[in-house]
Protein backbone atom coordinates (compact mmCIF):
# COMPACT_ATOMS: atom_id res chain seq x y z
CA UNK A 1 0.00 0.00 0.00
CA UNK A 2 0.60 3.48 -0.71
CA UNK A 3 0.17 5.72 2.50
CA UNK A 4 1.04 9.46 3.44
CA UNK A 5 1.73 11.18 7.12
CA UNK A 6 2.92 14.48 7.88
CA UNK A 7 5.68 14.67 9.98
CA UNK A 8 3.39 17.24 12.38
CA UNK A 9 0.82 14.32 13.21
CA UNK A 10 0.67 10.55 14.14
CA UNK A 11 -1.93 10.03 11.68
CA UNK A 12 -1.48 7.83 8.28
CA UNK A 13 -3.90 7.52 5.52
CA UNK A 14 -3.73 5.20 2.69
CA UNK A 15 -3.80 6.53 -0.94
CA UNK A 16 -4.26 3.33 -3.12
CA UNK A 17 -2.34 0.22 -3.52
CA UNK A 18 0.90 0.06 -4.65
CA UNK A 19 4.39 0.20 -3.97
CA UNK A 20 7.82 1.68 -3.80
CA UNK A 21 6.83 5.13 -4.31
CA UNK A 22 8.60 8.12 -5.39
CA UNK A 23 7.47 11.73 -5.22
CA UNK A 24 8.91 13.77 -8.42
CA UNK A 25 9.18 17.62 -8.88
CA UNK A 26 6.29 17.62 -11.39
CA UNK A 27 3.72 16.92 -8.59
CA UNK A 28 3.26 13.32 -9.37
CA UNK A 29 3.84 9.69 -7.76
CA UNK A 30 5.32 7.07 -9.23
CA UNK A 31 4.89 3.77 -8.26
CA UNK A 32 5.10 0.26 -8.65
CA UNK A 33 1.27 -1.26 -9.13
CA UNK A 34 0.63 -5.01 -7.57
CA UNK A 35 0.14 -7.55 -9.75
CA UNK A 36 1.94 -5.64 -12.48
CA UNK A 37 5.16 -5.75 -11.96
CA UNK A 38 6.00 -4.70 -16.05
CA UNK A 39 4.60 -1.16 -15.69
CA UNK A 40 5.56 1.78 -13.66
CA UNK A 41 2.39 3.86 -12.94
CA UNK A 42 2.10 8.12 -11.85
CA UNK A 43 -0.81 9.32 -10.40
CA UNK A 44 -1.14 13.38 -9.87
CA UNK A 45 -0.53 14.34 -6.30
CA UNK A 46 -1.01 17.59 -4.38
CA UNK A 47 1.01 18.38 -1.67
CA UNK A 48 -0.83 21.20 0.19
CA UNK A 49 -3.82 18.39 0.77
CA UNK A 50 -1.84 15.24 0.82
CA UNK A 51 -3.91 13.74 -1.92
CA UNK A 52 -4.30 12.38 -5.54
CA UNK A 53 -6.04 14.71 -7.94
CA UNK A 54 -6.50 12.18 -10.70
CA UNK A 55 -6.28 8.73 -12.21
CA UNK A 56 -3.64 6.57 -12.34
CA UNK A 57 -1.46 6.42 -15.72
CA UNK A 58 0.54 3.66 -16.87
CA UNK A 59 4.14 5.97 -17.88
CA UNK A 60 6.51 3.04 -18.46
CA UNK A 61 6.45 -0.86 -19.70
CA UNK A 62 8.73 -3.56 -19.60
CA UNK A 63 10.03 -2.31 -16.61
CA UNK A 64 11.72 -4.08 -13.00
CA UNK A 65 9.89 -2.35 -9.99
CA UNK A 66 10.93 -4.46 -6.79
CA UNK A 67 7.82 -5.53 -4.61
CA UNK A 68 8.19 -5.66 -1.28
CA UNK A 69 5.77 -8.74 -0.65
CA UNK A 70 7.42 -10.85 1.98
CA UNK A 71 5.87 -12.55 4.85
CA UNK A 72 2.52 -15.39 3.53
CA UNK A 73 1.84 -18.21 5.03
CA UNK A 74 -0.65 -20.71 3.73
CA UNK A 75 -3.94 -21.68 5.65
CA UNK A 76 -4.86 -25.14 6.57
CA UNK A 77 -7.14 -26.10 3.63
CA UNK A 78 -4.14 -24.96 1.58
CA UNK A 79 -5.80 -22.77 -0.52
CA UNK A 80 -5.36 -19.40 1.44
CA UNK A 81 -2.22 -17.32 1.27
CA UNK A 82 -2.20 -13.85 3.26
CA UNK A 83 0.29 -11.26 2.67
CA UNK A 84 0.46 -8.09 4.14
CA UNK A 85 -2.80 -7.99 5.07
CA UNK A 86 -4.42 -9.57 2.68
CA UNK A 87 -5.96 -13.03 2.69
CA UNK A 88 -5.73 -14.81 -1.05
CA UNK A 89 -7.92 -17.72 -1.70
CA UNK A 90 -5.87 -19.41 -4.09
CA UNK A 91 -8.72 -21.81 -5.61
CA UNK A 92 -10.77 -19.16 -6.40
CA UNK A 93 -8.21 -16.15 -7.20
CA UNK A 94 -9.91 -14.20 -4.71
CA UNK A 95 -8.90 -11.93 -2.02
CA UNK A 96 -9.81 -9.68 0.93
CA UNK A 97 -8.39 -7.08 2.73
CA UNK A 98 -8.12 -8.27 6.43
CA UNK A 99 -6.97 -4.80 8.10
CA UNK A 100 -6.17 -1.71 6.06
CA UNK A 101 -3.98 -0.07 9.12
CA UNK A 102 -0.40 0.39 7.67
CA UNK A 103 0.80 -0.60 11.29
CA UNK A 104 -1.10 -3.62 11.52
CA UNK A 105 1.30 -5.80 8.24
CA UNK A 106 3.55 -8.02 9.89
CA UNK A 107 4.37 -11.78 9.99
CA UNK A 108 0.42 -12.76 9.25
CA UNK A 109 -0.33 -16.60 10.50
CA UNK A 110 -3.08 -18.77 10.14
CA UNK A 111 -4.79 -19.80 13.38
CA UNK A 112 -5.95 -23.57 13.23
CA UNK A 113 -9.16 -23.44 12.01
CA UNK A 114 -8.62 -20.94 9.08
CA UNK A 115 -11.17 -18.53 10.42
CA UNK A 116 -8.83 -15.65 12.04
CA UNK A 117 -5.36 -14.30 11.10
CA UNK A 118 -2.72 -13.23 13.56
CA UNK A 119 0.01 -10.78 12.66
CA UNK A 120 2.03 -7.73 15.15
CA UNK A 121 1.75 -3.61 14.24
CA UNK A 122 4.47 -1.54 15.04
CA UNK A 123 3.86 -0.98 18.68
CA UNK A 124 4.88 -4.58 19.24
CA UNK A 125 1.22 -6.27 19.78
CA UNK A 126 0.53 -9.34 18.48
CA UNK A 127 -3.40 -8.96 17.22
CA UNK A 128 -6.00 -11.15 16.08
CA UNK A 129 -8.58 -10.93 13.29
CA UNK A 130 -10.99 -12.52 11.42
CA UNK A 131 -9.70 -13.50 7.80
CA UNK A 132 -12.44 -11.69 6.13
CA UNK A 133 -11.97 -8.57 7.25
CA UNK A 134 -14.84 -7.99 9.63
CA UNK A 135 -15.01 -7.09 13.50
CA UNK A 136 -11.59 -5.40 14.95
CA UNK A 137 -8.61 -6.76 15.64
CA UNK A 138 -8.28 -8.13 18.97
CA UNK A 139 -5.07 -7.80 20.92
CA UNK A 140 -3.45 -11.02 22.19
CA UNK A 141 -0.52 -10.18 23.81
CA UNK A 142 0.15 -6.41 24.16
CA UNK A 143 3.62 -4.95 23.30
CA UNK A 144 4.65 -3.72 26.92
CA UNK A 145 7.88 -1.90 25.11
CA UNK A 146 8.76 -5.18 23.68
CA UNK A 147 8.79 -6.18 19.74
CA UNK A 148 7.36 -9.25 19.29
CA UNK A 149 5.94 -11.45 16.60
CA UNK A 150 3.00 -14.37 16.01
CA UNK A 151 5.35 -17.06 15.04
CA UNK A 152 2.79 -20.55 15.17
CA UNK A 153 -0.13 -22.33 16.90
CA UNK A 154 -0.57 -25.66 18.62
CA UNK A 155 -3.74 -27.52 18.03
CA UNK A 156 -4.94 -26.73 21.72
CA UNK A 157 -5.35 -22.64 20.84
CA UNK A 158 -1.28 -22.30 22.24
CA UNK A 159 0.14 -19.48 20.66
CA UNK A 160 4.18 -19.44 20.08
CA UNK A 161 5.35 -16.24 19.85
CA UNK A 162 9.31 -14.44 19.20
CA UNK A 163 9.45 -11.42 21.61
CA UNK A 164 12.73 -9.07 21.95
CA UNK A 165 13.19 -7.88 25.21
CA UNK A 166 15.17 -5.67 26.93
CA UNK A 167 18.09 -8.11 26.84
CA UNK A 168 17.90 -6.93 23.03
CA UNK A 169 17.95 -11.29 22.20
CA UNK A 170 14.93 -13.04 20.91
CA UNK A 171 13.13 -15.49 22.94
CA UNK A 172 10.30 -17.68 22.30
CA UNK A 173 6.97 -17.20 24.00
CA UNK A 174 4.12 -19.24 24.57
CA UNK A 175 -0.01 -17.84 25.68
CA UNK A 176 -1.93 -20.02 26.17
CA UNK A 177 -5.84 -19.98 24.92
CA UNK A 178 -6.65 -18.41 28.21
CA UNK A 179 -4.57 -15.90 27.67
CA UNK A 180 -1.71 -16.63 29.93
CA UNK A 181 2.13 -16.06 29.29
CA UNK A 182 4.96 -18.31 29.78
CA UNK A 183 8.68 -18.51 28.76
CA UNK A 184 9.65 -21.31 26.34
CA UNK A 185 13.34 -21.06 25.11
CA UNK A 186 14.85 -18.31 26.76
CA UNK A 187 19.08 -18.12 26.13
CA UNK A 188 21.45 -15.72 25.56
CA UNK A 189 21.41 -16.16 22.00
CA UNK A 190 18.75 -15.71 19.76
CA UNK A 191 16.18 -18.16 18.93
CA UNK A 192 13.31 -17.15 16.35
CA UNK A 193 11.44 -18.53 13.21
CA UNK A 194 9.40 -21.01 15.59
CA UNK A 195 7.10 -23.81 14.11
CA UNK A 196 4.62 -26.42 15.80
CA UNK A 197 4.57 -29.64 14.16
CA UNK A 198 0.70 -30.27 13.10
CA UNK A 199 0.30 -33.43 15.74
CA UNK A 200 1.61 -30.45 18.74
CA UNK A 201 4.48 -32.57 19.45
CA UNK A 202 7.19 -31.12 18.14
CA UNK A 203 8.71 -27.26 18.05
CA UNK A 204 11.07 -26.73 15.39
CA UNK A 205 13.12 -23.25 15.55
CA UNK A 206 16.32 -21.17 14.76
CA UNK A 207 19.24 -20.29 17.35
CA UNK A 208 22.53 -18.65 16.38
CA UNK A 209 24.28 -20.27 19.65
CA UNK A 210 27.06 -21.23 18.22
CA UNK A 211 27.61 -18.73 16.00
CA UNK A 212 25.95 -19.60 13.10
CA UNK A 213 22.20 -19.76 12.79
CA UNK A 214 21.57 -23.60 12.91
CA UNK A 215 17.84 -25.71 13.12
CA UNK A 216 16.96 -27.72 16.24
CA UNK A 217 13.88 -29.89 17.47
CA UNK A 218 12.66 -30.37 20.43
CA UNK A 219 9.34 -31.81 22.24
CA UNK A 220 6.99 -28.87 21.99
CA UNK A 221 5.42 -30.21 25.64
CA UNK A 222 6.80 -32.56 28.05
CA UNK A 223 10.46 -33.64 28.94
CA UNK A 224 12.93 -35.11 25.80
CA UNK A 225 16.48 -33.67 25.08
CA UNK A 226 17.15 -30.84 22.11
CA UNK A 227 17.85 -32.26 18.67
CA UNK A 228 20.56 -30.35 15.96
CA UNK A 229 18.91 -31.11 12.63
CA UNK A 230 20.76 -29.35 10.23
CA UNK A 231 24.13 -29.16 9.27
CA UNK A 232 26.36 -26.62 8.13
CA UNK A 233 23.77 -23.37 8.95
CA UNK A 234 19.91 -23.58 8.69
CA UNK A 235 17.04 -20.67 8.78
CA UNK A 236 13.63 -20.26 8.92
CA UNK A 237 11.99 -24.46 9.53
CA UNK A 238 8.73 -24.82 8.21
CA UNK A 239 6.87 -28.26 8.79
CA UNK A 240 5.14 -30.59 5.75
CA UNK A 241 1.56 -30.44 7.08
CA UNK A 242 1.87 -34.45 8.01
CA UNK A 243 4.70 -33.91 10.55
CA UNK A 244 6.59 -36.45 8.59
CA UNK A 245 9.22 -33.74 6.84
CA UNK A 246 10.92 -30.73 7.85
CA UNK A 247 12.15 -28.00 5.16
CA UNK A 248 14.65 -25.49 6.11
CA UNK A 249 16.68 -22.83 3.69
CA UNK A 250 20.32 -23.26 3.77
CA UNK A 251 21.52 -20.00 1.62
CA UNK A 252 19.36 -20.45 -1.52
CA UNK A 253 18.71 -24.05 -0.87
CA UNK A 254 15.84 -25.82 0.17
CA UNK A 255 16.69 -28.93 2.78
CA UNK A 256 14.88 -31.60 3.46
CA UNK A 257 14.70 -33.45 7.11
CA UNK A 258 12.95 -36.90 6.69
CA UNK A 259 10.99 -37.84 10.27
CA UNK A 260 10.11 -41.25 10.96
CA UNK A 261 9.08 -42.58 14.46
CA UNK A 262 10.38 -39.41 15.76
CA UNK A 263 13.62 -40.30 14.32
CA UNK A 264 15.00 -36.93 12.08
CA UNK A 265 17.28 -37.96 9.41
CA UNK A 266 20.18 -36.84 7.50
CA UNK A 267 19.36 -33.38 5.66
CA UNK A 268 19.33 -33.21 1.98
CA UNK A 269 18.88 -30.88 -0.89
CA UNK A 270 15.59 -30.74 -2.34
CA UNK A 271 16.35 -27.84 -4.94
CA UNK A 272 18.60 -24.73 -5.33
CA UNK A 273 16.83 -21.64 -7.28
CA UNK A 274 16.67 -17.75 -7.35
CA UNK A 275 14.03 -17.48 -4.07
CA UNK A 276 14.31 -15.33 -1.32
CA UNK A 277 15.57 -17.50 0.94
CA UNK A 278 15.55 -15.53 4.73
CA UNK A 279 13.44 -12.49 5.70
CA UNK A 280 15.19 -11.51 8.99
CA UNK A 281 13.90 -14.71 10.76
CA UNK A 282 10.56 -15.45 9.24
CA UNK A 283 10.28 -18.15 6.56
CA UNK A 284 9.57 -16.17 3.21
CA UNK A 285 7.74 -19.60 1.34
CA UNK A 286 5.37 -22.15 3.10
CA UNK A 287 4.59 -26.04 2.01
CA UNK A 288 1.46 -27.33 0.33
CA UNK A 289 -0.78 -29.60 2.16
CA UNK A 290 0.75 -32.49 -0.08
CA UNK A 291 4.00 -31.65 0.64
CA UNK A 292 4.90 -31.48 -3.00
CA UNK A 293 4.52 -27.94 -3.66
CA UNK A 294 5.91 -24.75 -2.00
CA UNK A 295 4.96 -21.06 -2.01
CA UNK A 296 7.76 -18.59 -2.82
CA UNK A 297 9.18 -15.09 -3.33
CA UNK A 298 11.01 -15.43 -6.74
CA UNK A 299 13.83 -13.14 -6.41
CA UNK A 300 15.16 -11.08 -9.34
CA UNK A 301 17.48 -12.28 -11.84
CA UNK A 302 21.17 -11.47 -11.83
CA UNK A 303 20.54 -10.27 -15.56
CA UNK A 304 17.77 -7.61 -15.65
CA UNK A 305 17.55 -6.96 -19.39
CA UNK A 306 18.46 -3.44 -20.55
CA UNK A 307 18.67 -0.64 -18.13
CA UNK A 308 16.09 2.26 -19.50
CA UNK A 309 17.34 6.20 -18.94
CA UNK A 310 14.64 8.12 -19.60
CA UNK A 311 15.12 12.01 -19.75
CA UNK A 312 13.64 15.07 -19.14
CA UNK A 313 10.78 12.67 -16.86
CA UNK A 314 9.06 15.25 -15.23
CA UNK A 315 8.16 17.71 -18.04
CA UNK A 316 7.31 13.55 -19.96
CA UNK A 317 4.73 13.34 -17.17
CA UNK A 318 3.29 16.49 -17.41
CA UNK A 319 2.51 16.03 -20.58
CA UNK A 320 1.56 12.34 -20.10
CA UNK A 321 -0.56 12.54 -16.97
CA UNK A 322 -2.01 16.25 -16.73
CA UNK A 323 -2.96 17.28 -13.21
Amino acid sequence: MVAVTALDRPDVEILFEGFSPAYVSSGHIVYGAAFSSAKLFAVPFELDTLQTIGASVPVVDDTYVENNFSYFYMGADGQGSAVNLWAHDLARGTRIRVDSDPNNLFIPRWTPDGASLTYANTRGDVLLKAADGTGDAEVLVAGDNSTQFPMSWSADGTLVFARLGASKQWDLWTRSSDGVLLSLIATSANERAAEISSNSQWIVYQSDETGLTEIYVQPFKGAGSRILVSTAGGKTPVWARNSRELFYRQQSAMMVVPVSNDVFGKPKMLFDGPFLADNAGHPSYDVALDGERFLMIRTAQETMGQLKVVLNFDEELKRRVPR
